[in-house]
């Protein structure tokens, strides 16, 4: 489990949240207001989002400056999803993994639930779970 998460605030544009996606090829990011985890915004939340400028099949380039700098500066919380899942600390690693598979998601939020918030103390990726079959086969 990685525990340092890159979170988005609520108020963050998609703009910001897109770039950050793009640059660190991440494909989806949790949502947090605080410690408390909202939601979560895809690169396909975003791409859905742009494409309703773009009329689904344009080119950055056909999309009216105004228009687009609109939709950039928008916060993440007119797109998030409700979050979808999370594993708990003591879960077994192999529990993780089925839900990463079952979601078809790249990661799921290590949480502790108290008083109907959930604190996020981490997150299990796609490639933590290949490191720890490349250790577990290796020794």
């Amino acid at each position: 489990m990685r525990r340092n998460v890159i979170l988005l605030d609520p108020e963050d544009s998609l703009g910001a949240a897109s770039e950050m996606m793009r640059l660190g090829r991440i494909r989806q990011l949790p949502v947090a207001d605080g410690e408390r985890v909202i939601g979560e915004l895809s690169y396909r939340d975003t791409c859905a989002a742009f494409a309703t400028i773009f009329g689904g099949g344009g080119v950055p380039g056909d999309a009216p400056d105004r228009e687009l700098a609109e939709l950039r500066s928008q916060p993440v919380e007119s797109f998030m999803q409700p979050p979808s899942d999370w594993a708990d600390p003591e879960e077994p690693l192999f529990r993780v993994a089925e839900r990463i598979v079952r979601r078809g998601s790249g990661f799921v939020l290590v949480v502790e639930a108290n008083d109907q918030a959930l604190r996020i103390l981490g997150v299990v990726t796609e490639r933590d779970l290949l490191q720890a079959a490349v250790d577990t086969q290796g020794h």
